[in-house]
């Protein structure tokens, strides 16, 4: 008698095997697994944050701060990715769009070095 296993497992292995194979830099795995996650639960956002990193550590930051932007616009109000998303920005050289994701979570009319 077989054990039937949660639908979640496969997408947990498929995200782990895309960090591992991020690690191993080995980048079309990684996007194959990564992708097949996104497929399967298109609604984590954490599996956007990923996608972005892999493209990152690939050396292409335009692809990964648009994926770091896919991220963010699922959940607005989180600062964690907010802040992330404004990192990619800025290594992607746009630095006026991190500057306004940055302007989300400060106090209007207090200088930036107090917020």
């Amino acid at each position: 008698d077989e054990e039937k296993q949660p639908a979640s497992a496969l997408l947990w292995a498929y995200y782990f095997a895309a960090q591992h194979f991020d690690y191993k830099e080995d980048t079309d795995r990684a996007l194959h697994y990564i992708e097949a996650a996104i497929e399967h639960t298109p609604t984590l956002i954490e599996l956007f944050i990923v996608k972005g990193r892999i493209y990152k550590h690939a050396g292409d930051p335009v692809s990964a701060y648009k994926w770091l932007e896919e991220a963010q616009a699922m959940d607005t109000a989180d600062r964690y990715v907010n802040s992330k998303c404004a990192r990619y920005m800025l290594r992607a050289g746009h630095v006026k769009q991190a500057e306004e994701m940055c302007s989300k979570f400060t106090r209007e009319g207090v200088p930036a070095t107090e917020n």
